[in-house]
Parts: C-alpha cells; sequence; structure tokens
C-alpha cells in the first residue's frame, strides 16, 4: 500500500454520500501548493474518507478554504482530457482503520469563539463596590 500525506485547502464543502449497506462517505478535493523551480504551483487530489466518524467531523465543520491534513492510500489513476491529453488524478482514501484527516485553525467556528470572549466595554465595572480598607 503507498500512502500519502498532504496538507492543503479544501477546494469545497465536503459532499456526504452513502454506500450500498447504508455507511455514510465523504468526497472532496483538496488544493496542495508545490514549489518547482522558483515557482508555486497547485496539485489538485481527490479524496474519500471512509471513517464514520471523521465523516461526521468533516459534515459538521469543513468548508470550502478550510485547512486540512490529509493521510492516506494514495493510487494515480489516468485519464483522457476534453481536449484528446492524456492526464493523471491523484486519488487518496482515508479508511475506517488506516488513515488520518486533521483540520487546522480558522474557519467559522474559531471566528465565533472571538466574538463570544469580548473584554467588558468597561474595564473598571464592578471596581467602585470594593472596600478601601486594607485587611491587614
Amino acid at each position: 500500500m503507498l500512502q500519502a500525506m498532504l496538507t492543503g485547502n479544501l477546494g469545497r464543502k465536503p459532499e456526504i454520500k452513502t454506500t450500498g449497506n447504508g455507511d455514510p462517505y465523504a468526497v472532496f478535493s483538496v488544493a496542495c501548493n508545490v514549489w518547482q523551480k522558483g515557482q508555486k504551483e497547485t496539485v489538485w487530489v481527490n479524496v474519500s474518507c471512509f471513517d464514520t466518524k471523521k465523516v461526521e467531523f468533516l459534515q459538521n465543520y469543513a468548508d470550502k478554504g478550510s485547512k486540512v491534513f490529509i493521510r492516506g492510500e494514495v493510487k494515480a489513476r489516468g485519464y483522457t482530457t476534453k481536449d484528446g491529453q492524456p492526464g493523471v488524478s491523484l486519488d487518496v482514501t482515508i479508511g475506517r482503520f488506516n488513515g488520518d484527516l486533521e483540520m487546522f485553525g480558522g474557519g467559522e467556528a474559531s471566528a465565533n469563539q472571538g466574538q463570544a470572549s469580548k473584554p467588558p466595554t468597561n474595564p473598571n465595572a464592578g471596581l467602585d463596590d470594593l472596600d478601601d480598607e486594607v485587611p491587614f
């Protein structure tokens, strides 16, 4: 088995599908930046995730642009483009017992957390009630 580890951004919100026996799985693409000869090139990787807990996590928290780390089984698949040229597609599969998926910061959840912990508008609020006497 050939394993790949990659970090990139989701190209779209993961699409949740169901297998023939009713188990959910997620399909999405990840854009990875690769530097070659001093030039940045974006490589797109198709990812399928069959781990039920990771699929639930993706459904609830992942969105287009989310930064992710993926580890899974990689396969290269040949195809013919619309203009008749040969192409290669990279596909990574995260299985139930092999593979990993992690998300890095950012996103709506992090943005909303920052709003919930705003400092009070008057930092001296409540200090007027303190007793001026020192207890020692």
